[in-house]
């Protein structure tokens, strides 16, 4: 009595396996399509960072003399993975990097940079990004140490620059 049924359930199991194999083409192509897309958008969003870090190191360099950083260099250092390790944010790692005197090793910015320094490179950084959003608050620690009172100048035109769109 139940071989009318069971036939009807392998039946279908056997159509469910059918149609696996032609499904499995399916994703497979559209796997293939979207890692083209992947890749495409990954490779098109490196070559626009590495023209907005051009752009970002000649704004920040051009503010460092002023805020008595004239020795130091800041570059924006980007590091393109294959795109197989890519992720969301696409494939590059980018980091700020800095070199405080002539002839010293460039290094990381958070790990170069004394706290006075790092204040400065944070108020250049932010003075060449000022109208293109962040955050609402900055606050600078220690901006003011070690620097003449030209230098404290600069600092203070940089810093009324900002607060016209943020609270400083």
């Amino acid at each position: 009595a139940d071989l009318p049924a069971l036939k009807d359930g392998l039946h279908g199991k056997l159509a469910a396996l059918e149609a696996g194999e032609a499904r499995l083409a399916a994703l497979d192509k559209e796997r293939d399509a979207a890692a083209a897309a992947y890749a495409g958008a990954a490779q098109g969003l490196s070559e626009k960072r590495r023209k907005a870090a051009a752009r970002l190191d000649e704004a920040v360099n051009a503010e460092l003399p002023a805020l008595k950083l004239e020795r130091a260099r800041f570059f924006t250092e980007i590091e393109s993975a294959d795109v197989a390790r890519g992720g969301p944010a696409g494939i590059d790692q980018v980091g700020f990097m800095v070199q405080t005197n002539p002839g010293s090793q460039p290094g990381p910015l958070m790990k170069v940079a004394s706290g006075g320094e790092l204040a400065r490179f944070v108020l250049a950084l932010k003075v060449a990004l000022a109208g293109r959003g962040g955050a609402p608050t900055l606050v600078f620690d220690e901006i003011d140490t070690a620097v003449s009172g030209a230098v404290s100048q600069a600092i203070g035109a940089r810093l009324e620059r900002l607060a016209g769109s943020v609270q400083v």
